[in-house]
């Protein structure tokens, strides 16, 4: 086999390995991806079993106070104005943690999502890339053989 063929049959391979590597490059930013999606999702599952832990503060909260009524002669089942105003304050304090942890853990779903779709935008342009680089190569390759001479008895112009 002639050297000019040699050299082309060389970066075609070299082309092919580019664009195997991009694809498997490519899976990479996938498993990335996947892997934001369910970062994001567990993060969420966080914030919402904070948000359950808060409630549970609450109802302890609550508790404490009808169980201090009760302690001090207070019907602790009763109306009473003062208990009504500790369990208004803890409630509404309480709320306000809720939503602050219920509007984390929709941020951190949306995070995760737009975090895959960077890596799966980036594995894309890696397939790009790397073909546009490997049929870069390809026809260097080409011209570099075709200037040592001949091509399968044809002559340089």
């Amino acid at each position: 086999m002639s050297a000019p063929i040699m050299m082309i049959a060389g970066s075609v391979i070299s082309g092919i390995a580019q664009i195997g590597q991009a694809q498997a490059q490519q899976a990479q930013y996938e498993q990335q991806a996947y892997n934001e999606k369910i970062k994001g999702r567990q993060d969420a599952i966080n914030y919402k079993r904070e948000g359950i832990e808060r409630l549970r503060e609450l109802n302890r909260a609550m508790a404490a106070t009808s169980a201090r009524a009760a302690a001090g002669g207070i019907l602790a089942f009763k109306g009473n104005e003062t208990k009504r105003m500790i369990n208004l304050a803890s409630t509404s304090r309480a709320l306000g943690e809720l939503r602050t942890l219920d509007l984390n853990a929709e941020n951190a779903i949306l995070q995760g999502n737009a975090n895959a779709a960077n890596a799966q935008a980036a594995g894309r342009a890696a397939v790009r890339m790397g073909t546009l680089s490997a049929i870069g190569n390809v026809a260097m390759g080409i011209g570099a053989a075709q200037s040592q001479g001949p091509i399968l008895g044809t002559t340089p112009t």
